[in-house]
């Protein structure tokens, strides 16, 4: 008989998790507590959004920020179609053709939330959970699995920062995860407070109604444009596996001075005292703009309210402020976990991998998601990790012992904290990662074999972005087509945003231009090798 798997949540992470179990010859049954899948991705304007302290959730005209080829998962391509930066509704959209492609809608229960996970009685022989829902219409109910797949993402509860005066300010306060549409502010003075991500798109899509959006960094922030160095997307310029072989001081140095000639942050107002990759980076172009066209004014941090006024630690003020938006993150709560068995918090959550906690003797606990890849989508890792969980499940893989595992955590948390200090201990390099999964289930290609056997596969595998169909392309879950989907990688990444016809004349001008290019290459090497030449012979 299969293994019984429950899987909490049908989003990015759950999606995946559900047909990797399929794919292993498991049972999965999904609890999705909303009536619809694709998580935070799903936008309604209908959803009310009352609770500050709530999930995540995005706002309407987003886009993404991280390139279509990196966010797909790595057997079921994002559509040649779309713009390498696809909007909110392309990749809600994505995840239903996904669910339905691979007939995932009948394993998950929607409208069911999931009350409590408690170890069964038996849990010390069968490591087995018992698993409490309770329905929207009908009663409360337990069972019984084999295994537990958590899949509630890293954003599960909004973060309300305080502040003196706060609770007498005169205006609207909010969190971002409460913004539908920048249209809802139009004429209002609007303050923004926060330094990530959230910040800087709300901080843009507002100041298009408002008269005028204020933001409030306490640090700053490095902002990277989407479309970065040498015609390439950044993520796709970062997650190259051979530059893991640059010296990491080489390579930030570098990304430093292309990014400061990308955007003057300390004439903006935005310059961060850290280097690049030691704080969590905006992706985006957006927010320089808007600085620039003053539409958004950058403040230091808040120092207290006063009414509807504002003062800021460095002196500032501003008055008349009618709206507070803040965009300051989330805090890890697993509200169906007691404390003793799974704590809440980013810094109290002890996880082996990022993926199984290391308190007790059956691994058939385990998360998907729990983790911040800094240069592409979650959708390629969760599916990684959930292939390696699935695979730990079956006994296929075995796990170091408690304290080995222990030792693993306590590490990987004293570098993240060295590197990213009072930022998430869940930031990772996810190629690396990726493939260090990989190679324990068996699916990550030898480079010198494939040097030997298809050297032009080599050299898109290991100097091309590490697309997610590197990992299809041996061992368990090899798929046909991996290998052409990684070479056409590059190009289907921009095919939507390609000229498919182009004016006579332009072509021919273009064509022009691109032979006399060619031509003054030539006259230079050939400069070049006479003047070698006449150094040889002068020397002699």
């Amino acid at each position: 008989m299969a293994r019984r798997i429950a899987v909490v949540g049908a989003g990015a992470s759950g999606l995946p998790s559900i047909k990797t179990c399929l794919d292993e010859g498991l049972q999965p049954v999904c609890y999705e507590r909303t009536s619809h899948l694709g998580g935070l991705w799903y936008y309604s304007d209908d959803d009310p959004r009352s609770d500050p302290h709530g999930p995540a959730a995005i706002y309407y005209g987003l886009h993404s920020n991280v390139s279509k080829e990196m966010m797909a998962y790595s057997d079921f391509p994002m559509k040649k179609s779309l713009p390498p930066f696809p909007r909110a509704s392309d990749i809600q959209e994505y995840y239903e053709r996904y669910a339905n492609h691979f007939d995932l809608l009948k394993h998950i229960h929607f409208n069911v939330e999931v009350v409590s996970i408690d170890q069964a009685d038996d849990y010390n022989n069968t490591g087995q959970w018992k698993v409490t829902v309770r329905p929207i219409s009908g009663e409360i109910r337990s069972e019984v699995f084999d295994a537990v797949m958590v899949c509630t993402g890293l954003y599960p509860a909004g973060y309300m920062p305080d502040y003196p005066g706060l609770d007498s300010f005169k205006g609207k306060i909010m969190h971002s995860r409460q913004v539908k549409r920048g249209s809802c502010f139009t004429d209002k003075r609007v303050l923004v407070v926060g330094s990530g991500t959230s910040g800087g798109d709300i901080s843009t899509i507002v100041s298009h109604h408002a008269s005028q959006v204020y933001l409030s960094m306490r640090k700053g922030a490095w902002c990277i444009p989407r479309f970065f160095y040498n015609n390439q997307f950044v993520q796709d310029f970062l997650e190259q596996r051979w530059k893991t072989w640059i010296p990491p001081r080489l390579f930030k140095n570098w990304l430093l001075n292309k990014l400061n000639y990308h955007m003057n942050g300390e004439m903006l107002g935005i310059q961060h005292f850290k280097p690049p990759f030691s704080v969590h980076a905006m992706v985006g172009e957006d927010l320089p703009a808007s600085i620039m066209e003053g539409r958004v004014r950058i403040r230091s941090g808040i120092e207290r309210f006063e009414g509807s006024s504002v003062h800021f630690v460095d002196g500032a003020v501003i008055e008349d402020i009618d709206c507070v938006i803040f965009g300051t993150g989330y805090r890890l709560k697993f509200p169906f976990f007691k404390e003793e068995v799974i704590p809440d918090g980013y810094d109290k959550i002890e996880l082996y991998q990022y993926m199984f906690p290391t308190k007790f003797c059956h691994p058939t606990l385990s998360f998907v998601g729990i983790c911040l890849p800094y240069t592409m989508g979650v959708n390629g890792l969760s599916e990684m990790q959930a292939r390696y969980i699935t695979k730990v499940i079956k006994g296929e893989v075995k796990l170091p012992s408690l304290t080995d595992m222990q030792q693993e955590v306590i590490t990987r948390k004293d570098l993240n904290y060295k590197q990213f200090q009072d930022h998430c201990p869940f930031i990772l390099n996810p190629t690396a990662y990726r493939d260090q999964l990989a190679k324990a289930i068996g699916a990550l290609p030898s480079l010198t074999k494939l040097l030997f056997t298809d050297p032009v596969l080599a050299y898109y595998f290991y100097f091309t972005p590490a697309y997610p169909p590197s990992h299809r392309l041996v061992g368990p879950g090899a798929t046909p087509g991996a290998r052409q989907a990684l070479i056409d990688g590059k190009e289907n990444q921009v095919h939507g945003i390609t000229l498919t016809s182009v004016r006579k004349d332009a072509r021919e001008g273009l064509q022009a231009f691109k032979e006399s290019q060619r031509s003054f290459i030539k006259i230079y090497v050939t400069i070049g090798a006479i003047l070698s030449l006449l150094v040889y012979m002068f020397l002699r």
